[in-house]
């Protein structure tokens, strides 16, 4: 039978004392879905091998509902439960889970102190237990109604005008809208726009004229989001420069790409976002005398370094993504890595993932790929590869 329910908490304490209480209280929720005949999926051991993970992952991709056990926000964001309800959540924006549900059940913290994604998701304590269940229980179609949650506001009198009661909630309501949407605009968009004096690659004839870390523009693309004034000259930041040639990367996020249209295992070789960059982008962004300048490169794609899943075979390609490898020696620190979306890419995006772009390498397997996240740090564990809210951010080699 298909698991139903993921069940997902930190299961030891930071510090490896033993079990962590979110243990005890998914274990007590496992028990009781168990007895109403949910099957849940949860998991009483640590992450020890790869078998296990791989049992993991397949329970995440059957579950409909997800239910996120913690009592410390910083079990909420650990790197194992902060991978399972993010590649759930992603799942659910995407339209993979239809009717799909995650749910958080919380004791000793309160809602508001869950990451931004989580503020809008419906949240139990295990005193609403019973609730939480009969809920579940009608997203799988197993009861009419649930029962309603209890009420945690304290018992008020009524008063003649109960309207004003509302303007709080409203209040708060409004502010949480107003923080969400400023903080995805903020990843979106750059307050430092690129420099008049930015020289162009066109008007460049020696290779000796660049240096890392120099700003050219080179080709173009629709970024300001308004089609009518044309498409605008890409800006592309020098990362290396060796052999004669120069390897440059856009310096903001151009577009939103799925790294591959379907939900199985690629590689960098086998990937749509490849077939994107190498044609779809390549032809829209430059001239024929620009792709002249652009080196055909050939690229080892290697295994993954923590994970030891397979990179696929070696590639020649005129655009391309960064590999983990390649990130991290082209980048002096996370912050370098930083970047944000254009106009037209950022209207593309649900602003969740602002300002994370794809890694060609593969993830824990070849249904997640590597990518860089808002912060700058890379996660080499991966996302599905058929999200559509990972931003690309090509690379290429130009010589003279």
């Amino acid at each position: 039978m298909a698991y139903q329910v993921f069940i997902s908490y930190k299961h030891t304490s930071v510090d490896g004392s033993g079990k962590t209480r979110d243990y005890y209280l998914a274990k007590d929720l496992h028990e009781t879905l168990l007895q109403e005949g949910i099957a849940a999926f949860f998991s009483d051991k640590d992450l020890s091998d790869a078998a296990f993970v791989s049992e993991i992952n397949r329970a995440l991709d059957e579950a409909r509902i997800l239910v996120l056990v913690g009592t410390k926000p910083e079990h909420i964001t650990s790197e194992w439960v902060s991978k399972e309800w993010e590649n759930f959540y992603a799942a659910l924006r995407i339209g993979r889970k239809e009717g799909g549900q995650l749910y958080t059940y919380l004791e000793g913290m309160s809602s508001r102190q869950l990451p931004m994604m989580l503020l809008s998701q419906q949240s139990y304590t295990p005193k609403e237990k019973d609730a939480l269940v009969a809920r579940i229980k009608q997203n799988l179609g197993m009861a009419d109604k649930p029962t309603p949650a209890p009420d945690p506001r304290p018992a008020v009198a009524k008063t003649t005008k109960p309207k004003k009661r509302l303007l709080p909630a409203v209040a708060v309501v409004i502010v949480v809208c107003l923080l969400a949407g400023l903080t995805g605009y903020a990843w979106h968009r750059q307050k430092e726009p690129a420099s008049a004096q930015t020289p162009a690659l066109n008007d460049i004839t020696s290779i000796r004229q660049i240096s890392a870390g120099d700003r050219l523009t080179f080709g173009t693309y629709e970024q300001d989001n308004d089609t009518s004034n044309g498409a605008e000259p890409i800006e592309w930041r020098v990362l290396a420069v060796e052999n004669g040639k120069a390897l440059l990367i856009t310096e903001k996020l151009l577009d939103y790409q799925p790294y591959h249209q379907v939900n199985t295992q690629v590689t960098w070789e086998t990937c749509t976002l490849r077939t994107w960059m190498n044609e779809t982008f390549y032809e829209k962004a430059f001239t024929s005398e620009e792709q002249a300048k652009i080196a055909k490169t050939r690229n080892v794609n290697y295994n993954n370094p923590d994970y030891q899943s397979n990179g696929g075979s070696a590639t020649r390609d005129d655009v391309f993504a960064l590999s983990i490898s390649e990130a991290d020696a082209y980048f002096s620190s996370d912050e370098a890595k930083i970047t944000y979306a254009t106009d037209y890419a950022a209207q593309k995006s649900s602003g969740e993932h602002a300002g994370q772009w794809w890694l060609r390498s593969p993830g824990f397997d070849g249904s997640l790929a590597a990518y860089v996240k808002g912060k700058g740090n890379l996660d080499a564990y991966g996302f599905y590869v058929f999200s559509d809210q990972i931003a690309v951010r090509p690379a290429l080699w130009v010589q003279f």
